[in-house]
């Protein structure tokens, strides 16, 4: 019975030390809301390997593709190019 009351408050202090990537996984948002939550929670440049990390449900493609969207739209800058490619949050 210990080991189960262990477990639990674990799994509760995980939970809250990491709920707003909880909630970004947990939800079923569109690969556009999910890159728009991830963007928020950093800082400076962002990566395609930073957001797949963020959100782990996402693929590699719908990463793309949401990018390309906001690029379109102007909410986020494309620079570098191949491997060195990185995108900045435009304000």
């Amino acid at each position: 019975m210990a080991f189960i009351g262990y477990s639990y408050d674990e799994l509760k202090s995980f939970l809250l030390a990491n709920k707003d990537r909880v909630k970004l996984i947990s939800k079923k948002a569109s690969a556009y809301e999910l890159l728009d939550n991830a963007i928020k929670k950093k800082l400076g440049k962002v990566t395609k390997s930073d957001v797949a990390e963020l959100c782990p449900s996402l693929s590699i493609s719908a990463i793309e593709k949401a990018i390309a969207k906001m690029v379109t739209e102007g909410r986020l800058e494309k620079m570098g190019s191949g491997k060195t490619t990185y995108y900045v949050v435009k304000l």
